[in-house]
């Protein structure tokens, strides 16, 4: 798993996804960058680069001041959507793992049922040897064309085991970040085993997985957004200057100006349905988030049942069904191989 998970450029991605919305929370936080102005009122036409005789000239700094609150909340936005980008990798790394753990399983259910049709293929061959013994002392010669065709299935099921175990494993070194061809050794099964924790345990942890974490952070994220909205909706971004007045030959002495600006958006403009905008795709998130909650306990509760089922079938199967089955093949093998019982009980 740890060989997989280290070479997945999805979760690299993911990484770099969260840190960039770290950096553009940065952004979100800061001022806009300040504007250098350089103006010249005045120039006579016919002298247009005596600057001299310019009536103003002017060097000076403005500096935009976002409307109160709204910097706050969308940095809050920002460090939410960042949340939102880990949890998305979380996610991310868990299908990674049940992909690799479902090649996994492939290749361990390939190994095992070439092990098991192997041995079909031994009792299988002792069975066509025996049919031919019985028929040189009179036995049937239906016995053993049934033996022989038999016998045959079993070599064609060894044969698509092989190409099922070399198509399993291929998958799985796909995943390992290696050539499909590459050699795997042989991999030491794993005893079954089942859920231990309660469905009360799992339904929580499900609640909160990293799906529903994204959900929410995506929720939490909208939220912030519409809160800087209202605030640009409600008060007014605000511009201040300080400028320096060089003289010239009609204004001969230093000076400065200062300047205070703001916007008005009450009047008309962008403001109001930018904050209905985002308050619609807040309460939209919202519902999003509920339901991914439901989707994630929905699916483990399908999922819990998938697993209930599949141990009560191992443990019926495994259990006293199995050693009779065992029991069975070697009473009708014993009795075939001794000249007593028929080929259909073997």
């Amino acid at each position: 798993m740890a060989a997989a998970l280290a070479v997945q450029p999805d979760l690299e991605a993911a990484r770099l996804a969260a840190a960039a919305e770290g950096e553009r929370g940065r952004a979100a936080s800061a001022l806009p960058a300040p504007e250098l102005m350089a103006e010249a009122w005045q120039v006579p036409l016919e002298r247009p680069v005596a600057f001299a005789d310019a009536q103003m000239l002017s060097l000076g700094l403005r500096q935009a001041i976002p409307a109160p609150g709204s910097l706050g909340a969308r940095a809050d936005a920002a460090a939410r959507r960042r949340e939102g980008a880990a949890a998305r990798g979380l996610a991310r790394e868990a299908e990674l793992r049940a992909e690799v753990l479902h090649a996994l399983a492939d290749v361990e259910e390939a190994d095992r049922r070439r092990e098991l049709h192997l041995t079909h293929r031994d009792v299988a061959e002792r069975v066509f040897l025996t049919a031919q013994a019985r028929m040189a002392a009179g036995g049937k010669l239906v016995d053993v064309a049934q033996a022989e065709l038999a016998r045959a299935r079993i070599h064609a099921d060894v044969t698509m085991d092989a190409a099922r175990a070399a198509a399993a494993r291929a998958h799985l070194n796909v995943w390992l970040g290696r050539a499909p061809a590459a050699p795997l050794g042989a991999l030491r099964p794993r005893p079954s085993s089942t859920v231990a924790e309660s469905d009360e345990g799992l339904l929580s942890r499900a609640s909160a997985g990293p799906p529903v974490r994204e959900a929410q952070a995506q929720e939490k994220a909208s939220a912030a957004v519409a809160e800087a909205s209202a605030a640009e909706a409600r008060w007014p971004a605000f511009t201040v200057g300080l400028s320096y007045f060089a003289p010239t030959n009609l204004m001969p002495f230093h000076g400065y100006g200062a300047t205070l600006g703001a916007s008005l958006p009450w009047l008309w403009g962008p403001a109001r349905a930018q904050r209905d905008a985002d308050r619609y795709d807040a309460e939209s998130n919202a519902a999003t988030a509920r339901g991914a909650k439901l989707r994630a306990r929905a699916e483990l509760v399908f999922a819990l049942g998938r697993v209930r089922q599949a141990e009560a079938r191992v443990v019926a199967l495994g259990g006293a069904a199995l050693a009779a089955a065992r029991r069975a093949q070697a009473v009708a093998l014993a009795a075939y191989e001794a000249g007593q019982g028929d080929l259909l009980g073997v």
